[in-house]
């Protein structure tokens, strides 16, 4: 997932660390100036899947140019920052996904806003091309790493999609989608997972099959899992 974030770097640098620290895979951050996100091209900003636009400078150019983003029918994700609370309803006019408020909540709002874009992307009638098969990502259940190949198991569960290829490159494909790596040879769709507990992720369909997780990333993958639960780390 591409993320942009504008404006004051020192608040840009708070919410690098915060979306660092939910432990997103494939995750890779730019930190732009306000001045530098005003004149680049709307076509350079197209690479980001989402983008947090500190409007507390120069607001008026700043909207300026999420109106232009707006009107070139970014696929991205817009989320306005500020402490305008004027500009929330401003907002919608540039096709604003959300609404932050420059508070002591920052941290708490961002870490939202993040799990809400995670789970839309997911409920998307999103599809990827696997050999000539054109398949709804929601229908993945788990991708499975054999060797030299990859092993795509859908929802239906006879269909098996194998792939010529290495799952770290599957990974930076779909991972924004709230696959989770939950092993160096599997990758989960969140949305599957029943549980986790005992050093295993526990399916929800499949007749409840279990896949393993590291003792060493056990602690990290349950957590990503609560974040997207919208429950504390414990």
């Amino acid at each position: 997932m591409n993320i942009a974030i504008t404006g004051d770097k020192k608040i840009a640098f708070k919410i690098k660390n915060v979306l660092e620290n939910e432990k997103i895979d494939n995750i890779k951050i730019d930190i732009i100036t306000s001045e530098d996100f005003i004149r680049l091209d709307v076509n350079l900003l197209q690479k980001y899947n989402v983008i947090y636009i500190n409007a507390s400078e120069d607001e008026q150019a700043i909207m300026k140019k999420a109106n232009e983003l707006y009107e070139y029918d970014y696929k991205g994700f817009i989320v306005l920052i500020s402490n305008n609370i004027n500009l929330a309803v401003k907002g919608y006019d540039v096709g604003a996904f959300k609404y932050i408020i420059l508070d002591d909540n920052i941290v708490a709002q961002v870490k939202k806003s993040i799990v809400d874009i995670i789970k839309i992307r997911c409920k998307k009638e999103n599809y990827i091309l696997l050999n000539d098969n054109k398949v709804k990502i929601k229908n993945i259940v788990y991708v499975e790493s054999d060797l030299h190949k990859i092993k795509v198991h859908l929802s239906n569960k006879n269909d098996v999609i194998q792939l010529n290829g290495k799952l770290d490159e599957f990974e930076k494909r779909i991972s924004m989608y709230g696959f989770i790596r939950i092993h160096k040879s599997y990758l989960v769709n969140w949305i599957y997972i029943l549980s986790i507990s005992r050093y295993n992720a526990t399916l929800s369909i499949y007749d409840n099959i279990q896949l393993p997780i590291p003792k060493d990333r056990y602690k990290e993958i349950k957590c990503i899992y609560q974040m997207l639960l919208e429950k504390d780390c414990v």
